[in-house]
């Protein structure tokens, strides 16, 4: 019998300081690739470190102008506690102590994906 996972999704936006390269419009390109791996290292880092509850991954879907804006999703799995809340405030805790890794300017925008 096979098992999976089922997750809950977080559709987010945050804005990093950082400078933006007209290849980002491009997810495959070579500037895009690094950027997306080190933002997703170093925040599956920080929320792996016990800040959400059961978290999985994340997983970017678009990087635009303004600084650098970035739409990612979070995973979770269905049984975590973790809320919308828990995630903004993870993430405003992370960016003002610094231990996110990466420089949050602007609004921090989340939303659960119902199915």
């Amino acid at each position: 019998m096979s098992s999976f996972l089922i997750l809950k999704n977080y559709k987010s936006t945050v804005t990093v300081k950082a400078n933006y390269r007209p290849s980002y419009r491009n997810l495959d390109s070579s500037e895009s690739r690094v950027f997306i791996m080190n933002f997703t290292d170093t925040t599956e880092s920080f929320f792996r470190n016990e800040r959400l509850p059961r978290f999985r991954s994340i997983q970017v879907t678009r990087l635009s102008n303004g600084s650098v804006v970035v739409d990612f999703v979070i995973l979770v799995e269905r049984n975590s506690n973790t809320t919308k809340n828990t995630i903004v405030n993870a993430l405003i805790d992370g960016n003002s102590t610094g231990t996110l890794g990466v420089v949050l300017t602007g609004n921090i925008n989340i939303e659960e994906v119902t199915d």
